[in-house]
């Protein structure tokens, strides 16, 4: 079934994408400032990850970010941004997992295709060349994930 760019773009897509940005605080508890880009499309993404150890754990507290670029990696930002509020690491890696399986049209037999709210991006497996907008902000936060775990070991 081959959907048009006009569905791809979906409402609530829209929706998220539209939500004002929180933005990057500078006094959080945080090392470094992760900075991607995709030159394909233009989208840019800054990601400061405000992290806590709790019982020898790794949480992520929350995720801040400035994004610009289209609304599928402002969508994309938000849904990071939202859903990764007081998660541990390996919960973090099964979302970005859904989230690349979701947008992969390699991967043939993905699970979690409907899975609110990932399931918003599953028709960018038929644009793959928009599975890089999607993926920026969530490769970003995984950069500044081990940049955290290297500093917090330290």
């Amino acid at each position: 079934m081959t959907i048009s760019l006009r569905e791809l773009y979906n409402t609530q897509l829209k929706k998220y994408a539209e939500i004002p940005q929180i933005g990057i605080p500078w006094n959080i508890n945080s090392k470094e400032v992760t900075k991607l880009n995709n030159p394909m499309c233009g989208d840019k993404i800054e990601i400061r990850i405000s992290p806590k150890i709790i019982d020898n754990k790794f949480v992520i507290r929350r995720i801040y970010y400035e994004c610009e670029g289209c609304a599928l990696c402002k969508a994309s930002a938000y849904i990071l941004g939202e859903y990764s509020i007081n998660c541990l690491e390996p919960d973090f890696d099964i979302m970005y997992d859904i989230i690349n399986n979701i947008v992969n049209p390699k991967i043939l037999e993905a699970e979690n295709l409907d899975l609110i709210p990932f399931a918003y991006f599953r028709g960018v497996r038929e644009y793959p060349q928009r599975a890089k907008c999607v993926l920026l902000p969530w490769e970003a936060a995984k950069k500044g994930i081990e940049y955290e775990k290297k500093a917090w070991n330290k």
